[in-house]
């Protein structure tokens, strides 16, 4: 199993005392550094250009020499970054799948700022997407997008870009912009405006709402009932809002979860639904 860090410094205090005298004896302190293990670094980094700036992308490539192995996108969640996805990635490559890992702008090893899904992100997207479709093994025909919350919304907005994509994955997308600003702390809110600005013709442009009728490639999606930061009325709006549309959609709502949805429920609906998806 990776572990969930690949650097970190462990500092060891030794305390001790004698028998029959009084007082503690000087502490023995030993520290030591942390350094990445066999399986980070079997995985490196690679950076390459996006726009004005630069993306971090991991590459998980099994190496199918017939072509024949679907490959799936994978956008990490927000205070996240690629590398620390790599245990997900890692469990879908052992089930047969190639997989990219991204950064998005101002994460990892990414050029910044955040920008909430906008522009940057989605240039960030484009490369990394180009990048699984000409990964060595990988049938540029098989191909998904999956999200996690902020990373969630990113991969829907690509979706409606390339309809080309066999399958797509939601888990906890924010599906407007809006109503999550009305619906958020204060902190959130000052989020939202610092990144995607407080002009709602921005903010319209990271609506899935606004974007559903342009996704013709089928969802699967995960939302909290009880989601304080993407209200669970605009998930079951886009639900319609792509039934509308024609296009497949699989929704799993979970009673009493907020933002933080059970992992182990996710991962299973969403391995069936690609394996469903991005079979021959």
């Amino acid at each position: 199993m990776p572990s969930r860090f690949e650097t970190g410094r462990v500092t060891l205090r030794m305390y001790g005392h004698t028998s029959g005298v009084e007082g503690a004896l000087p502490a023995l302190t030993a520290t030591t550094e942390l350094l990445p293990g066999p399986f980070h670094a079997a995985y490196p980094s690679t950076i390459e250009p996006a726009g004005k700036g630069k993306v971090e992308l991991v590459c998980l490539a099994p190496g199918n020499a017939e072509g024949k192995t679907p490959g799936v996108l994978f956008v990490h969640d927000e205070y996240s970054h690629a590398r620390r996805k790599l245990e997900v990635a890692r469990f879908l490559q052992q089930r047969g799948y190639a997989v990219v890992l991204v950064s998005m702008p101002g994460s990892g090893a990414s050029s910044g700022p955040s920008d909430w899904c906008g522009p940057a992100t989605q240039a960030a997207l484009e490369v990394a997407l180009r990048k699984l479709a000409h990964l060595p093994g990988v049938d540029p025909a098989r191909l998904a997008v999956w999200g996690q919350s902020r990373g969630a919304t990113a991969a829907a907005l690509l979706a409606a870009a390339h309809p080309e994509l066999k399958a797509v994955v939601l888990e906890g997308a924010t599906y407007d912009l809006a109503a999550a600003w009305r619906a958020g702390s204060p902190e959130l809110r000052a989020e939202i405006s610092a990144e995607a600005g407080a002009d709602s013709a921005r903010w319209k442009t990271r609506s899935l709402l606004a974007s559903a009728k342009r996704i013709r490639t089928p969802v699967v999606l995960f939302h909290g009932e009880d989601d304080p930061i993407a209200p669970a009325a605009t998930a079951h709006a886009f639900e319609a809002a792509l039934l509308a549309a024609g296009t497949p959609v699989e929704a799993h709502y979970f009673a009493g979860r907020g933002h933080e949805l059970p992992p182990g429920s996710i991962r299973t609906k969403g391995m069936l639904f690609l394996r469903a998806r991005l079979s021959h």
